[in-house]
């Protein structure tokens, strides 16, 4: 007998992911409570309306999918590394159908192209939300963060574009249990904005290291790793 095949996220049917991540989210949504214990905290800090950048650690595939759990009318567009689209898994399937219709962009995380800059450029001008993972990649589950990617510096330098710091804990090992009935705990910690303010007399590139720093420092904090949380555990 063939056994029965699910992707990690949520025990949902493969045919699920041909629809729109704003369909997805409703179904998210709809899902979660009964797989996983789920705490949402500061999304006031969501802005209600105008650009804004949330900038996340990241542990798993979970990330993007309960990033849509977090209880805010505004439409967030995720940008993640090229490689996913270029796949021909059903997650690269999925993933082209939402750059299609603006769900989703592909970076290049060594070198953003000018052409992929200007995209984010013109997407913050229109006033959207991006949600960027400033690492470049998964870590760990509890891991300190390593350095920052200057893509959320160079979009929102000196531009008052506020950028949300988010610490996501737990989700690496809520992918791992979510198929053997042990409704793990999740937490997704929003923080208030920061900004990558432009100082007179001051390089650029100096610029954004002091607010990659800044940044790091907060996210840090909203993963509670002082706290020696435990991150393998219901």
């Amino acid at each position: 007998m063939m056994k029965k095949q699910f992707p990690y996220y949520l025990g949902m049917p493969l045919s699920a992911f041909t629809l729109t991540y704003k369909e997805v989210r409703t179904i998210i949504n709809s899902l979660t409570p009964h797989f996983i214990d789920l705490k949402v905290n500061g999304a006031q800090n969501i802005p209600k309306e105008g650009p804004g950048i949330i900038a996340a650690n990241h542990e798993s595939y979970l990330d993007i999918l309960l990033q849509g759990c977090i209880p805010t009318k505004r439409h967030l567009r995720f940008v993640a590394k090229k490689e996913l689209w270029e796949s021909e898994k059903f997650y690269g399937q999925w993933l082209r159908k939402q750059v299609e219709k603006g769900y989703a962009m592909p970076v290049d995380r060594r070198n953003a192209t000018p052409g992929q800059i200007k995209e984010f450029m013109y997407s913050l001008d229109e006033g959207h939300i991006l949600s960027i993972f400033p690492e470049g990649t998964r870590k760990k589950g509890g891991a300190a963060l390593s350095g920052f990617h200057n893509l959320v510096a160079m979009l929102s330098y000196g531009k008052d574009i506020p950028v949300i710091p988010v610490g996501i804990i737990r989700t690496m090992y809520a992918q791992k249990k979510l198929l053997n009935d042990t409704h793990p705990r999740v937490e997704i910690n929003i923080g208030e904005p920061v900004y990558c303010k432009k100082t007179v007399g001051e390089d650029k590139k100096e610029s954004w290291n002091s607010f990659n720093k800044e940044l790091r420092s907060k996210v840090s904090s909203l993963m509670r790793l002082e706290e020696k949380v435990e991150y393998f555990s219901r």
